[in-house]
């Protein structure tokens, strides 16, 4: 994982700056070999599947926390003997024995499964995160020089680039905490 993290903050870095083939062998060489739009996809997946792992362990960790009240012991498709449980060894009942539970899984709190670098966040923006992303736009009044200048010297798609993610930023700020 840690080296397609390295890869994924190549081809950012790749995509965002021109590379003279000329004097940098490395990127050039990582250009012709690979798309860099798709290792971000790949990593993205990859972050995708880790966290469906997690709450899949954490859904198995919940279970080994319940204890079974009933049993029904199954033979084809006929049940053969059912009662409540107690405070008896089980170890030697036959194949075909089920536990029953009083109550299902405890939900899974969502919140805890967000990997470091993610937010939760609502499928319909809330009037605060659309009022801060539309006011985050770069402004010669708001900025410093520095950054105005910056901004200034971008082409027209690293302007808009640069004015999505300052939007995107904003949003997510104002964006509910999840509890």
């Amino acid at each position: 994982m840690e080296k397609l993290n390295e890869l994924e903050a190549l081809a950012k870095q790749c995509t965002s700056m021109k590379v003279d083939v000329n004097t940098d062998a490395a990127y050039a060489n990582f250009i012709t070999q690979i798309e860099p739009e798709h290792i971000i996809d790949i990593a993205e997946h990859v972050r995708e599947l880790e966290q469906r792992a997690e709450a899949s362990e954490a859904k198995l960790a919940e279970l080994d926390k319940q204890e079974a009240i009933f049993q029904v012991e199954v033979s084809g498709n006929h049940w053969l003997n059912a009662g409540p449980v107690d405070d008896s060894d089980f170890t030697g009942l036959p194949d075909g024995v089920n536990l029953l539970y009083a109550r299902p899984v405890p939900a899974v709190n969502l919140a805890d499964l967000v990997p470091d670098g993610w937010k939760l966040v609502p499928i319909e923006p809330t009037k605060r995160m659309i009022i801060d992303g539309f006011e985050s736009e770069p402004s010669e009044f708001w900025n410093t020089p520095e950054e105005w200048e910056s901004y200034q010297a971008m082409s027209g798609c690293g302007q808009a680039a640069h004015k999505t993610r300052l939007c995107w930023a904003a949003m997510l700020a104002a964006a509910p905490e999840v509890k």
